[in-house]
């Protein structure tokens, strides 16, 4: 009976990604096209936001003060000052009446028929962000949010986290339609990534390995050819690839990996086990010793 392979836990797994993995480089970006980008600076606010008191909608500014007593029965009659929502209020008023509570009388007079408190409806100068508060801090993911907040303290550009170059390296074998491919795009697009290009190669060690050599990618996905078939060559090619430029700890993975793997085609799990104990047992490095027996 064959012994099933050791699988790694999925948190595992991430967690060996992530430790080999270094932050890309910035780039400058408009603001409008920022979103869902990953900012790579600081950024706090230069200046109070708002920078005034401004209306929250449109209505009447008003001294809240000359409201007191107004009602439905009692309607005053106040100097006429409309505002739009996002107008700065008056230097003289301190609320803002909404438009379906007053009638105007006169071009110069508005009737007022509620009182309303100092600040109602009205954002205060700093209430969204004091100046120097911070805005967004290195890291996040620009939400739509953001975008509003940082436009509104002025910016026009950002510094952002360069997208992820993807190439999708697909060995389809014996199926007439690739929907691995497609499927991976989508995903890639999803989440940020920038496909660089599709490539579908032959199960050979020569076809994997001129795709997983190739320049122009950050990160290289490689769907079929990876398992433990007499066509699976993804691991040997990453192995050849790596010996021009990888770790030497990283390729004596891969080809410790492809031996196991070759030999448990012909070989009992028991034998290949023997010789794996042979080596734990005798990790010497004044010793020689043949592995894997031919």
């Amino acid at each position: 009976m064959i012994a099933a392979p050791h699988l790694s836990s999925l948190d595992a797994a991430v967690s060996w990604v992530i430790g080999g993995v270094t932050c890309l480089e910035a780039e400058t970006v408009p603001l409008i096209s920022a979103c869902y980008r990953v900012l790579a600076q600081e950024i706090r606010a230069a200046h109070h936001i708002p920078a005034t008191d401004q209306s929250v909608l449109d209505g009447f500014a008003v001294a809240s003060g000359a409201t007191v007593g107004a009602s439905s029965y009692n309607p005053l009659p106040l100097p006429l000052r409309p505002v739009s929502a996002g107008d700065p209020i008056p230097p003289d008023t301190d609320a803002v009446v909404p438009l379906d509570l007053c009638q105007t009388l006169t071009p110069d007079v508005v009737e007022c028929i509620e009182a309303v408190a100092a600040g109602e409806n009205v954002a205060m100068r700093g209430s969204v962000a004091a100046a120097g508060a911070l805005l967004a801090s290195t890291g996040t993911i620009l939400s739509p949010a953001h975008v509003g907040l940082l436009m509104s303290s002025g910016l026009a550009n950002v510094d952002v986290v360069r997208r992820s170059r993807v190439r999708i390296v697909v060995a389809p074998g014996n199926s007439a339609i690739d929907s691995n491919g497609p499927m991976c795009r989508a995903l890639i697009l999803r989440d940020g990534g920038v496909v660089t290009e599709i490539v579908s190669v032959k199960r050979s060690r020569s076809g994997f390995r001129n795709a997983l050599g190739a320049e122009g990618a950050d990160l290289i996905l490689v769907i079929g050819g990876t398992g433990r078939g007499g066509d699976d060559h993804a691991a040997a090619a990453l192995a050849e690839a790596g010996a021009q430029g990888e770790s030497p700890d990283t390729v004596a993975r891969c080809m410790l990996n492809l031996v196991v793997e070759t030999y448990l085609q012909t070989r009992p799990v028991k034998d290949v086990r023997s010789e794996l104990q042979f080596v734990a047992d005798n990790c010497d490095p004044d010793t020689d010793f043949m592995f894997m027996r031919p």
